[in-house]
């Protein structure tokens, strides 16, 4: 099986992914890694050299080569579902959980995360508050379309949210 995490930048995907790999005794891998050890250069890079379509290129294959592993817990970077061609690889592959968190939180983790700001370039060029709204608006529809469940990140740690999405696992239907 193979369990996608999405959701956007400081939701805790990668955190999550890792706890949740731990809790399940399965390996976890992080599309925005993958990307940056393929690509031999950051995100940010990427984006210098190539723009967004040449990174959600990359993002594209190093996906569709991740959800070959079986089992995997796969965090996907914020954007990654995009791409409909990309959307229908990672749903058809297992369940895709969109971490969901507080908008307010989501700018404070951003802000603290000293190494994601040199990682990830800006987007819109817009304010951290402006630009996650207008992301926002563009990427909800695409997340709730392709959610197979919600959890709320926003007060929970990873841990907390790992248990909770392996309790929901633990439902799913054998080869759902």
């Amino acid at each position: 099986m193979i369990v996608s995490l999405m959701g956007y930048r400081g939701s805790g995907k990668s955190s999550v992914a890792k706890e949740l790999a731990k809790q399940l005794g399965w390996p976890h891998a992080d599309s925005d890694d993958e990307v940056e050890r393929t690509a031999q250069a950051r995100i940010a890079e990427i984006f210098a050299g190539g723009g967004e379509a040449e990174f959600r290129r990359r993002e594209a294959e190093c996906i569709a080569m991740l959800v070959q592993q079986d089992p995997v817990v796969l965090s996907l970077g914020g954007g990654a579902m995009l791409l409909d061609k990309t959307a229908r690889i990672v749903a058809a592959a297992g369940p895709v959980l969109w971490l969901r968190c507080d908008p307010e939180v989501l700018l404070q983790r951003v802000a603290a995360d000293i190494e994601s700001g040199a990682r990830r370039p800006s987007l819109t060029e817009l304010p951290p508050r402006q630009e996650l709204e207008r992301l926002m608006l563009v990427r909800e529809p695409i997340y709730a379309r392709w959610a197979t469940w919600q959890v709320d990140s926003t007060h929970a740690s990873p841990g907390e949210i790992a248990r909770q999405i392996a309790q929901y696992l633990q439902q799913l239907p054998e080869g759902a």
